[in-house]
């Protein structure tokens, strides 16, 4: 008997157009998708990765000092002293990465940067998303005759800078690819959103 009865009152209830329930699904999956963006924490950038560096001089590719580290990116300076053939005083730097940014400061003064393809210092990460671009600093001290980077490293080249001032800093700031799991929840909210529009426009007034 209570069977019976439930199945009349299912039977009883008003009848829903597919297209609305089409339409309540794809607004459901918009939502997801957007509280997903929301809900997810800061992308991460260089924190937690690990950081070498190394001098090369007269190129890119010929090594002129001791690779340093890994170290693990994280609160503090990662490179509280190192430098070319002449250990500190002489030829000292200091370099410290943020989540989103590389500073490269020279501490000793008399460090005489001569002309040169390449001068300076590359830092190699790994365990951080793809680098996307790198720009300087406008708050920058230390005079940087060029950088470049790739997907886990960037060089700082000071070629032909001469003697440079101490305690100045070179300031860069670094952004990245975005991960995939945000674009695909990204992708989902519009492609949600045009479906739901898509069905308004067919819907008849009622």
């Amino acid at each position: 008997m209570e069977t019976k009865n439930t199945l009349s009152f299912i039977s009883a209830l008003p009848s829903q157009p597919v297209r609305a329930n089409h339409a309540g699904a794809a607004l459901l999956i918009a939502l997801i998708a957007l509280f997903g963006i929301v809900a997810q924490p800061a992308r991460a950038g260089f924190f937690g990765s690990a950081a070498v560096v190394q001098g090369h001089y007269p190129t890119l590719l010929s090594p002129g000092s001791p690779i340093v580290g890994p170290i693990t990116v994280g609160a503090g300076v990662e490179f509280p002293g190192f430098g070319g053939n002449n250990s500190p005083p002489f030829y000292s730097w200091t370099a410290d990465v943020g989540d989103f940014t590389l500073s490269l400061t020279q501490v000793a003064v008399g460090n005489n940067l001569g002309p040169a393809s390449f001068n300076g210092f590359e830092f190699t990460f790994s365990g951080s998303p793809a680098i996307a671009s790198v720009t300087l600093d406008p708050t920058s001290t230390l005079p940087i005759t060029s950088f470049s980077f790739t997907a886990n490293s960037i060089a700082m080249n000071y070629a032909g800078q001469g003697i440079v001032p101490a305690n100045a800093t070179t300031f860069l700031n670094v952004t990245f690819v975005p991960e995939p799991g945000a674009i695909s929840l990204v992708l989902a909210a519009v492609f949600s959103g045009l479906l739901h529009r898509r069905w308004k426009s067919k819907s008849p007034v009622r």
